[in-house]
């Protein structure tokens, strides 16, 4: 179940010697545990963009889903998840659709 949670970017694995292993909650887990307890998180939603580029947009919102396809590689949607990464290439096209830098 940890390797689940590790490939949804729940937690990190971190691989101790050939036999022993541990891991990490990742500032997802972190963020999605607080927002069970803030309910106008839950309303509005947000958006969560890691070191890597790795992008989770908590809406239920078609518009919103939209919206970051204009500028990010959408990976895989769920009712109320939207995992992708803002990569070179999806920037550019954003680029070249007319978005600028500054919106």
């Amino acid at each position: 179940m940890i390797k689940d949670f590790a490939d949804l970017g729940l937690v990190k694995l971190q691989q101790v010697g050939r036999k022993e292993s541990w891991f990490i909650p990742t500032k997802l887990a972190t963020n999605l545990s607080m927002s069970l307890t803030d309910s106008s998180a839950r309303k509005e939603g947000f958006v969560v963009v890691e070191t890597n580029f790795r992008m989770y947009a908590y809406s239920t919102s078609k518009l919103h889903c939209e919206i970051l396809r204009l500028f990010s590689k959408i990976e895989y949607q769920l009712p109320n998840l939207i995992v992708g990464a803002i990569t070179k290439e999806s920037l550019y096209n954003a680029f070249e659709n007319g978005i600028t830098a500054e919106q």
